[in-house]
């Protein structure tokens, strides 16, 4: 292993604890490199093509998860309940605040470019619909069924699919037998998986990326 990059797994270590309250100190970049060198082993890749690969393919699940940003995920009836119920109350206090605002706090906002005025009937009508939109939060799901989002998985693919290609001089690919599909591209990608936790479908993300390849 080169200075760099033991240094960079460092970096990115973390401690975990195993079944008996043990705490083990991992690293992610250091498990996609072990996973690399044990899957493409007959191809004997340098090490440095090996870790520049494990460094990228973290950069690119970081990069994946950290864009999966609160909002985006979903939201049961209450939490749903609560921003709205939340929104009304700001919205109706803020109305009030303007309504009863005196003339020189007006003047002074008008001074500095804003007609607090013109504000007062869009806060009004907001918390007016605010209202409307509660009711009609009925039907949703107290819980949302769906499985937990892997937003990094297609990122990781993507990068794992240019190494291996690099690596292996083959474009990656599979072999479909009626008992599923196998190749060293999808034990590759699964072993890259395991590596940072990643619990997509090998199959299904090798899929989806042959065909945006496909697109392009």
């Amino acid at each position: 292993m080169t200075g760099w990059f033991e240094e960079y797994c460092a970096d990115n270590a973390r401690t975990v604890f195993t079944v008996d309250g043990w705490p083990v100190v991992e690293s992610a970049p250091r498990k996609i490199a072990d996973a690399l060198r044990a899957v493409l082993a007959s191809y004997d890749p340098p090490s440095d093509v090996i870790e520049t690969a494990a460094a990228q393919i973290f950069v690119a699940s970081e990069l994946g998860r950290s864009d999966e940003q609160l909002g985006n995920l979903p939201a049961s009836a209450s939490v749903s309940e609560k921003e709205l119920l939340e929104f009304q109350k700001l919205t109706g206090k803020l109305a009030d605040l303007i309504d009863g605002m005196h003339n020189p706090a007006l003047s002074a906002l008008s001074g500095a470019g804003l007609i607090a005025r013109d504000l007062l009937a869009p806060m009004q009508r907001a918390h007016e619909l605010a209202g409307q939109a509660r009711s009609r939060l009925e039907g949703l799901p107290e819980k949302n069924p769906g499985s937990k989002r892997m937003p990094e998985a297609p990122e990781v693919t993507t990068i794992t699919a240019a190494f291996f290609e690099e690596i292996t001089g083959k474009a990656p690919g599979r072999i479909v037998h009626r008992e599923g599909e196998y190749g060293e591209w999808l034990d590759t990608l699964r072993e890259v998986f395991e590596a940072l936790g990643i619990k997509a479908s090998a199959e299904k993300q090798a899929q989806a990326h042959r065909t945006r390849i496909a697109r392009k």
